[in-house]
Protein backbone atom coordinates (compact mmCIF):
# COMPACT_ATOMS: atom_id res chain seq x y z
CA UNK A 1 0.00 0.00 0.00
CA UNK A 2 1.22 3.52 -0.79
CA UNK A 3 0.48 6.24 1.50
CA UNK A 4 -0.01 9.49 0.00
CA UNK A 5 -1.49 11.96 2.69
CA UNK A 6 0.66 12.93 5.67
CA UNK A 7 -0.20 14.69 9.07
CA UNK A 8 3.19 15.90 10.46
CA UNK A 9 2.24 17.43 14.12
CA UNK A 10 5.05 19.60 15.83
CA UNK A 11 6.08 19.78 12.25
CA UNK A 12 8.87 22.77 13.51
CA UNK A 13 9.69 23.86 10.21
CA UNK A 14 12.17 24.89 8.28
CA UNK A 15 14.05 21.58 7.84
CA UNK A 16 15.90 19.85 5.43
CA UNK A 17 14.47 17.93 3.54
CA UNK A 18 10.69 18.75 4.61
CA UNK A 19 7.97 15.65 4.92
CA UNK A 20 6.54 17.11 1.74
CA UNK A 21 9.52 17.37 -0.27
CA UNK A 22 10.28 13.77 0.79
CA UNK A 23 6.69 12.61 0.12
CA UNK A 24 6.21 14.42 -3.30
CA UNK A 25 9.40 13.65 -4.71
CA UNK A 26 7.95 10.19 -4.58
CA UNK A 27 4.14 10.42 -5.15
CA UNK A 28 3.65 14.33 -6.85
CA UNK A 29 0.51 14.12 -5.46
CA UNK A 30 0.94 13.37 -2.33
CA UNK A 31 -1.09 15.46 0.76
CA UNK A 32 0.62 17.13 3.29
CA UNK A 33 -0.75 18.95 6.38
CA UNK A 34 1.89 19.79 9.31
CA UNK A 35 -0.12 21.09 12.56
CA UNK A 36 2.10 23.19 14.41
CA UNK A 37 1.55 26.32 17.56
CA UNK A 38 4.72 28.06 16.92
CA UNK A 39 4.58 31.21 16.05
CA UNK A 40 7.58 30.81 14.12
CA UNK A 41 6.87 27.92 12.61
CA UNK A 42 3.67 28.81 11.19
CA UNK A 43 5.50 32.47 9.90
CA UNK A 44 8.22 29.86 7.92
CA UNK A 45 5.24 27.68 6.74
CA UNK A 46 3.08 30.69 5.82
CA UNK A 47 6.33 31.94 3.38
CA UNK A 48 7.58 28.63 1.88
CA UNK A 49 4.49 26.26 1.54
CA UNK A 50 2.70 26.19 -1.41
CA UNK A 51 0.44 23.58 -2.94
CA UNK A 52 1.95 21.90 -6.43
CA UNK A 53 -1.02 21.45 -8.64
CA UNK A 54 -1.05 18.07 -7.97
CA UNK A 55 -0.29 18.07 -4.25
CA UNK A 56 -1.91 19.69 -1.10
CA UNK A 57 0.69 21.54 1.40
CA UNK A 58 -1.09 22.99 3.68
CA UNK A 59 -0.80 24.38 8.11
CA UNK A 60 -2.95 23.99 11.05
CA UNK A 61 -2.55 26.24 13.90
CA UNK A 62 -2.88 24.07 16.76
CA UNK A 63 -1.15 22.61 19.63
CA UNK A 64 -0.27 18.88 20.06
CA UNK A 65 -2.44 18.39 22.62
CA UNK A 66 -5.47 20.09 20.45
CA UNK A 67 -6.36 16.93 18.34
CA UNK A 68 -9.91 18.00 17.35
CA UNK A 69 -8.91 21.14 15.64
CA UNK A 70 -6.18 19.71 14.48
CA UNK A 71 -7.90 16.39 12.58
CA UNK A 72 -10.72 18.79 11.33
CA UNK A 73 -8.70 21.02 9.80
CA UNK A 74 -6.16 18.36 8.35
CA UNK A 75 -10.04 16.67 7.23
CA UNK A 76 -10.71 19.81 5.30
CA UNK A 77 -7.40 19.29 3.33
CA UNK A 78 -7.57 15.50 3.17
CA UNK A 79 -9.58 12.54 3.27
CA UNK A 80 -8.92 11.07 6.39
CA UNK A 81 -11.12 7.88 5.39
CA UNK A 82 -7.54 6.75 3.32
CA UNK A 83 -4.42 5.88 4.50
CA UNK A 84 -2.58 8.28 6.18
CA UNK A 85 0.80 8.38 7.70
CA UNK A 86 0.84 10.46 11.20
CA UNK A 87 4.31 11.78 12.35
CA UNK A 88 5.11 12.51 15.33
CA UNK A 89 8.76 13.45 15.18
CA UNK A 90 9.81 14.50 18.88
CA UNK A 91 7.07 16.04 19.39
CA UNK A 92 5.21 14.08 22.28
CA UNK A 93 8.03 14.43 25.21
CA UNK A 94 6.80 18.06 25.26
CA UNK A 95 3.78 16.67 27.20
CA UNK A 96 4.62 15.31 30.48
CA UNK A 97 2.14 13.29 31.46
CA UNK A 98 2.22 9.80 30.08
CA UNK A 99 -1.43 9.16 30.34
CA UNK A 100 -2.35 12.46 27.78
CA UNK A 101 0.38 11.11 25.43
CA UNK A 102 -1.21 7.98 25.23
CA UNK A 103 -4.65 9.52 24.52
CA UNK A 104 -3.59 11.87 22.15
CA UNK A 105 -2.29 9.32 20.04
CA UNK A 106 -4.53 6.95 20.65
CA UNK A 107 -6.75 9.85 19.34
CA UNK A 108 -5.45 10.80 16.50
CA UNK A 109 -5.23 6.84 15.40
CA UNK A 110 -8.86 6.43 16.16
CA UNK A 111 -9.10 9.38 13.61
CA UNK A 112 -7.21 7.40 10.39
CA UNK A 113 -8.54 3.76 8.89
CA UNK A 114 -6.58 0.81 8.89
CA UNK A 115 -3.82 -0.23 6.68
CA UNK A 116 -2.30 3.87 8.44
CA UNK A 117 0.39 4.72 10.04
CA UNK A 118 1.87 6.34 13.32
CA UNK A 119 5.63 7.58 13.05
CA UNK A 120 7.04 7.98 16.72
CA UNK A 121 10.23 9.52 18.00
CA UNK A 122 11.01 10.46 21.25
CA UNK A 123 13.91 11.31 23.15
CA UNK A 124 15.58 8.54 25.47
CA UNK A 125 15.92 9.65 29.34
CA UNK A 126 17.62 6.02 30.20
CA UNK A 127 21.06 7.11 28.27
CA UNK A 128 21.82 9.36 31.29
CA UNK A 129 19.22 9.50 33.83
CA UNK A 130 21.22 11.80 36.13
CA UNK A 131 21.43 15.15 33.32
CA UNK A 132 18.17 13.82 32.21
CA UNK A 133 16.43 14.34 35.55
CA UNK A 134 18.18 18.21 35.69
Amino acid sequence: MVIRQFLDIGAGLPTAPNTHEVAQSIQPASRVVYADNDPMVLSHARALLASGPQGVIACVEADLRDTDTILTQAAGMMDLTRPTAILLLAVLDHVSDLDEARRIVARLLAAVPPGSFAVISHAASDIDPDETSR
